[in-house]
């Protein structure tokens, strides 16, 4: 292939990385459950929410383009924990962590194909991913 032609595939390739956070509780461990003025159960690098991993969806079609996933599944990164003001990142747990994050990155790439044979093609299947609306404990 030609340097274009690498070029333009580079171009329609996207990672999406997302943020899962939790706070410390006394009784229940590890939560989802936030406070009214934390950040989101998940969010995006701007802290803006998105989607839980297991409800995460690619854009919509683009003229006669569409996503699609390069990665079967999601990386998931280690957990980073952090102070009650999710400041003093470190990547081993300590007394004073009560917030921690992990990122999770999948790739997708933008290709030409017709619209109605992407629409019918069968979604990937995602399992034992948490959802944002689910109370799990995990270390």
């Amino acid at each position: 292939p030609t340097t274009s032609s690498k070029k333009s595939e580079i171009d329609r390739l996207y990672c999406f990385c997302i943020y899962e956070h939790q706070r410390w509780w006394v009784h229940t461990g590890w939560s989802p459950l936030m406070l009214p003025r934390d950040r989101p159960g998940w969010s995006d690098e701007y802290l803006e929410p998105t989607p839980s991993a297991g409800k995460f969806g690619l854009p919509p079609p683009v003229s006669d383009q569409v996503w699609t996933w390069t990665d079967p599944q999601w990386k998931v990164e280690d957990w980073e924990y952090a102070n009650w003001n999710w400041e003093g990142w470190d990547s081993k747990p300590s007394i004073k962590a009560l917030t921690r994050r992990r990122r999770w990155i999948r790739c997708a790439h933008l290709e030409k194909r017709p619209l109605d044979a992407a629409l019918s093609a069968p979604a990937a299947e995602d399992t034992a991913i948490p959802d944002s609306d689910s109370n799990y404990s995990s270390s």
